[in-house]
């Protein structure tokens, strides 16, 4: 697992005010117990670009709510982008907490929502580029909404090909442009008037997918994804794993068991929702299971109760049961 020290700082602007765009780019970073030195990165990159960070607490530990207050205070003092913070005493999931983040944006009179995972740390400009590419296409190629590109592990290159697919049926996007797929958590960079239309993210799913979904509504709307090839994002997302004898290219990302119930109930759930509009992203979905299996098999130690809890999620999928896992199993 990389070190959060290891990190490259985030580049500070010289000037202690102005530096976000002036035009009501609105961060959401959502919290649950994170690592706080990595967060401390995110933060200070976020608030060097951003006109407003909404940090939302999802119930995290209290000695962890702790340091975020103190590393927040920190950066407000810095003087840059507005901080609001919220803090809630349980996990109610990521959609919950971003749609009441979306709701205190539009009251604060933000007009984009940029979301951000407490482990993404923007790479210097990528607000600006987003921004730029908003303004270039906005008018003329049904946009629904834009992600920056994320740089973290990869498991296996199934992505490339759906992009170089989604690349040939797109042309006509000014460069550093590309037509995506399946979006992100980290990096989707949304105007608020588009979730006016669409409507906010499906607080029936937790943790997983919930991207998936949105992003599948946007594009069944008729709102177009573009991924801005410019403007990038650092994520850390799980571990990397390696073989037992040495590294593994690309690295794998190995992730905690109770992800992989989610990770199999939600995108099953969403599989099945849209795979007659989307077949081929539907396969993608339908594979991302099996995925998981096998990286468990080769890349695990503890194979019997990760295999657990995706034969769990898709039980549950199954049965259409939403929020959070059931404590009492199946």
């Amino acid at each position: 697992m990389t070190n959060a020290d290891d990190l490259p700082e985030p580049r500070r602007s010289a000037a202690p005010h102005g530096t976000g765009s002036g035009r009501g780019v609105c961060g959401i970073l959502v919290t649950y117990n994170p690592e706080p030195r990595m967060l401390e990165k995110a933060v200070e990159a976020a608030v060097t670009q951003l006109d407003h960070l909404i940090v939302i607490d999802n119930g995290s530990r209290l000695t962890t709510v702790g340091e975020i207050q103190r590393l927040v205070s920190r950066a407000r003092a810095q003087g840059h982008a507005r901080i609001t913070e919220q803090y809630h005493p349980s996990n109610q999931g990521l959609p919950v907490r971003f749609n009441e983040a979306i709701r205190a944006a539009r009251a604060a009179g933000d007009r984009f929502a940029l979301l951000l995972d407490h482990d993404s740390i923007l790479q210097p400009e990528a607000a600006r580029r987003l921004l730029e590419a908003y303004d270039q296409v906005s008018g003329s190629h049904s946009l629904g909404a834009l992600e920056a590109c994320n740089e973290e592990p990869v498991a296996l290159p199934t992505d490339d090909f759906l992009a170089g697919y989604w690349r040939r049926r797109s042309p006509g996007l000014p460069e550093g442009l590309s037509e995506d797929y399946l979006g992100t958590n980290s990096g989707l960079f949304v105007p608020l008037e588009v979730l006016e239309r669409v409507g906010d993210f499906d607080e029936s799913y937790f943790l997983d997918a919930v991207d998936f979904e949105f992003t599948l509504r946007l594009r069944a709307a008729g709102g177009r994804l573009l991924q801005v090839a410019g403007a990038r994002i650092w994520h850390q997302r799980g571990e990397t794993a390696g073989s037992s004898g040495g590294s593994l290219s690309p690295p794998v990302r190995r992730i905690q068991p109770i992800r992989h119930y989610y990770v199999a109930r939600d995108v099953l759930r969403t599989w099945a929702r849209y795979w007659r509009r989307f077949p081929l992203v539907g396969l993608l979905l339908l594979s991302m299971p099996v995925r998981e299996a096998i990286l468990v098999l080769l890349y695990y130690k503890d194979r019997r109760t990760h295999l657990h809890y995706l034969g769990l999620g898709t039980l549950h999928a199954l049965r259409g049961v939403r929020g959070p896992m059931p404590t009492a199993g199946p």
